[in-house]
């Protein structure tokens, strides 16, 4: 189809590489309904990020920005109340323009959500158990480098990369996710941060055992699903079924603590957000106009609700590719798994700009 909008103006110095925008605008009219303690928490971490990033500068839609004029202005954001939707509105208009992800010819933007997996861990493998590997020294040096079936088989077997053990449905869980925590036996945790990924693309486990060239479900499960019906096949056969998606993600660990996006910031729960950071800066707040499905305690949706809140790129995934694409953070545990499985509505994304 032809793309009926306006011709797209000359790129500006500094402009998002593989950006495609509209505006300035002023700043959208907000409901903000994610809480002040989630915004200047999520404002200030994301302040920091740019503090520690001094000299360097943020490529947006309206030109280069310096880090230090991005951590002013998100300093500014955590100060706000966002209860207060007028005043709320009149302050960032001072402060920022609004500029439109567009998410290319006859697309709508799309909203998904993910949250922060508690899965068992062990120190020790276990019968049935798949490991959780640490980032490779030469991850940066092979290229292309070793696929997921490649890594199940054991290409990086013997280097001592081994962080813990869980099984294969946790293990996929958390790799979608990105982050999460692990429980040991004892009941301490580990936060499980996102270190690097292999460098393919990510395909649905799911929809290739449900495609009619595999056949080995029915049809495509659902999070909870795939996690069970893996977990009851054998090991083997458990190893062939991860292999099915060629993307593997390595990770850090540490005790305690939140899990971390991408970035190294903590993500917080309403607020972080996955983006492309080929087309959204990375470390920047923006307004996401969406709604989000409202659910019950046996995680059975309700209704939906229209939301338009400040929320913050933080971090990437595989599957979170093009303009106006948002995979939204809704914290941890069961609670925020059933909101953030269920998370996929069209969505607006205008990232906020300082004057």
């Amino acid at each position: 189809k032809l793309d009926a909008r306006p011709p797209k103006p000359p790129p500006q110095p500094g402009a998002a590489p593989g950006g495609d925008w509209a505006g300035p605008f002023a700043v959208p009219t907000m409901n903000d309904d994610a809480g002040n303690g989630s915004l200047a928490d999520a404002a200030r971490r994301t302040a920091d990020y740019w503090r520690r990033r001094s000299g360097t500068t943020v490529d947006t839609p309206g030109g280069a920005v310096p880090a230090v004029k991005m951590a002013d202005s998100l300093d500014f954001i955590a100060g706000l109340d966002s209860a207060d939707s007028a005043g709320f509105l009149r302050a960032l208009s001072t402060r920022f323009q609004a500029y439109e992800s567009l998410p290319g010819p006859g697309a709508s933007g799309k909203v998904t959500g993910y949250f922060a997996p508690v899965i068992p861990v062990y120190d020790r493998p276990r019968p049935g158990t798949v490991a959780v590997l640490a980032k490779p020294a030469d991850l940066g040096t092979r290229k292309p480098y070793f696929t997921a079936a490649q890594i199940h088989a054991g290409a990086l077997s013997g280097r001592g990369l081994e962080l813990y053990y869980t099984k294969s449905g946790d293990l996929l869980d958390l790799q979608i996710e990105g982050s999460g925590f692990g429980e040991l036996p004892d009941g301490s945790r580990v936060s499980l941060n996102y270190a690097a990924g292999n460098g393919y693309r990510f395909r649905s486990v799911s929809a290739s055992l449900a495609d009619p060239e595999c056949a080995l479900t029915p049809r495509v499960l659902n999070p909870i699903q795939l996690s069970a019906h893996l977990d009851s096949l054998p090991i083997e056969t458990q190893r062939k079924a991860l292999a099915l998606n060629p993307s593997y993600v390595f990770f850090s660990a540490s005790r305690g603590g939140a899990p971390g996006g991408s970035t190294g910031i903590a993500l917080v729960g309403g607020r972080s957000a996955a983006v492309d950071p080929a087309f959204i800066p990375m470390g920047a707040a923006a307004v996401l106009v969406s709604k989000r499905p409202l659910v019950d305690a046996s995680g059975t949706i309700t209704g939906y609700q229209d939301f338009a809140r400040i929320i913050f790129s933080h971090d990437k995934g595989g599957a979170i590719k093009g303009g106006a694409r948002v995979d939204l953070y809704f914290g941890e545990g069961r609670a925020a798994q059933a909101v953030g499985n269920r998370m996929n509505q069209k969505g607006r994304l205008f990232l906020l700009v300082p004057r």
